[in-house]
């Protein structure tokens, strides 16, 4: 999986959490994660799985059977299928909340 440096800014803020915070919970220094939010570095695919991992999300028993049932079908896993509708998500919202 692969994340932005944009999806993580906007991840972070979301989420209300510092850069010291974000990088207590994702195990690596405070430098990295303001490296990687000033695309000064790339950002490993380690830390979209960390961040994807812990977005709220709410579905009902009915709904998770029939995501299982079309990841069967489609021979993918959840997050796979989540991939890239929570990246359009997150793009369209960064375009929509400009930085000032």
């Amino acid at each position: 999986m692969e994340i932005t440096p944009e999806q993580l800014l906007q991840l972070r803020k979301e989420r209300r959490l510092t850069r010291q915070e974000l990088a207590n919970e994702l195990g690596c220094s405070p430098g990295a994660i303001v490296q990687w939010e000033g695309r000064k570095r790339g950002i490993p695919a380690w830390v979209a799985d960390k961040m994807y991992a812990n977005l709220p999300l709410e579905f009902t028993i009915q709904e998770l059977a029939e995501m299982f049932q079309l990841c069967q079908q489609l021979g993918c896993t959840i997050p796979e299928l989540f991939q890239d509708s929570i990246r359009a998500t997150l793009s369209k919202h960064s375009k929509a909340n400009p930085k000032p």
